[in-house]
């Protein structure tokens, strides 16, 4: 039997929607790759030799630090951070995949500090591939706006470039795009494709350079979620690319700014051990995604939550979230699920860059304290006073009411500081807990 990447209509499909390869050492290269991406929604380059270096030497950290243990402790993504899709960094552990996840705009924080050699090593390397995907990703947006600022695009670069820096020691110290992250993904033999496994992109812009393995596969046909006979339509593009390649398509929220379509893809390996290195160019929570036609004007965080509460066959390549009549309860049940985690994550940030605004942790884990003694003593009266949120003082206020009321209670992320003593209370917490992880692992599999 003839193996699936070789099917006579895949290659057919190549060979007729193909676009040449653009040399990014060229001067117009971002004016061609606009151009390919309206027709063809995507576009292949030929990276320069020193970016083709730098993603190799960083292929050959993650596949040194992966397979270290104690590289992959130090690096492991705290459990208060796991739920923040948008703002973690760090190792995610997988049983059919496993990644470095890293948003260089906002400082890293680990449970420790790192002096594991491939631990510091694969960091380094993510973070120059980042820096180099990024100026690409920008490149191509400022060309995508045809020197029209009043264009829904144009409208939100000039919002991004607007974007005052945060104090010094917030959070997010990059201006500009800062929910854009690198993940360095490593396929195990035991990843198995389903059909369930396409899906778009939400941001604007995804670059890939070519992976260790040719395993990513596209998708042209608009209506995706229609298409019965699938397997047939089905590219794997990374075959007939060079070493020296990478792919650029666009995501959900390019498709409603430009009406270029998010490309479908998805990931097969045929059982074979893959690195790959997808940069996802997001816009910041913050920003407002100006008003299109059939899209009302929303913020980012917002279109953000809808379209991880909808399943991969509610969305469309235009950008939009299609929920069936029978099937409107259920996703907005998610809906609130997930906003409950957006409230979450925004309250941890506020933590971080309110309460804990004076101390900072470097890439090595070491934490410096900026306060002095009195603004010290003063944070902890406020705490005690209950002015300033304190999850480890919260959790201890839990255990200690939960033992002096002879019950158990489950303490998770997030709780409000006001106790629920009653059972049904309780057990409701914990069942939209339940419910919540696993949307998120679902979510997790969404690029």
């Amino acid at each position: 039997m003839m193996p699936f990447s070789t099917h006579p209509s895949t290659f057919r499909r190549v060979a007729d929607a193909s676009p040449c390869v653009i040399d990014t050492d060229s001067s117009s290269w971002a004016v061609q790759a606009s151009q390919m991406l309206r027709q063809n929604m995507y576009a292949r380059l030929r990276l320069p030799a020193h970016e083709v270096c730098l993603v190799r030497e960083m292929y050959a950290a993650a596949k040194a630090a992966f397979s270290d243990g104690r590289s992959r402790r130090q690096l492991r993504i705290p459990d208060d951070m796991v739920d923040d899709l948008d703002s973690r960094n760090g190792f995610v552990d997988d049983p059919n995949r496993e990644w470095l996840e890293l948003h260089c705009s906002i400082p890293a924080e680990f449970d420790g500090p790192i002096e594991n050699p491939a631990a510091l090593r694969v960091l380094e390397c993510a973070e120059r591939v980042f820096s180099a995907c990024r100026v690409r990703c920008q490149e191509v947006l400022c060309e995508l706006t045809e020197n029209d600022t009043s264009s829904a695009l144009g409208k939100l670069i000039a919002q991004e470039n607007r974007t005052q820096p945060p104090p010094a020691g917030a959070r997010e110290t990059c201006r500009g795009y800062s929910e854009s992250m690198l993940r360095v993904y490593r396929y195990s033999s035991n990843f198995q494709l389903r059909q369930g496994d396409g899906h778009h992109d939400m941001g604007l812009l995804t670059l890939i350079p070519k992976g260790s393995y040719p395993g990513l596969q596209i998708q042209l046909d608009k209506n995706t979620s229609k298409n019965t006979s699938w397997r047939a339509t089905w590219i794997n593009i990374e075959e007939i690319m060079a070493e020296d390649e990478a792919i650029l398509f666009g995501g959900m929220t390019l498709a409603r700014l430009t009406n270029i379509p998010a490309l479908f893809h998805r990931v097969d390996i045929h059982r074979q051990v893959r690195l790959s290195a997808p940069y996802f160019h997001r816009p910041s929570p913050r920003v407002l995604i100006p008003a299109t036609p059939g899209h009302d004007a929303e913020l980012v965080y917002h279109f953000s939550a809808r379209t991880r509460a909808a399943h991969d066959d509610e969305l469309t390549s235009g950008g939009a979230v299609r929920v069936a009549p029978r099937d409107q309860r259920d996703y907005e049940r998610r809906l609130a699920c997930e906003f409950r985690y957006v409230d979450r994550r925004k309250r941890h940030r506020d933590r971080h860059n309110d309460c804990d605004l004076h101390a900072c942790r470097n890439r090595r884990g070491e934490v410096r304290d900026r306060r002095n003694s009195d603004q010290r003593d003063d944070y902890d009266r406020r705490v005690d006073r209950g002015q300033c949120d304190d999850r480890h003082r919260r959790e201890r206020h839990f255990e200690e009411k939960s033992s002096r009321d002879g019950r158990r209670i489950n303490v998770w992320e997030g709780s409000e500081p006001s106790y629920e003593g009653s059972r049904k209370a309780c057990n409701q917490r914990m069942l939209f807990r339940d419910r919540d992880r696993g949307d998120r692992v679902r979510q997790d599999q969404r690029s």
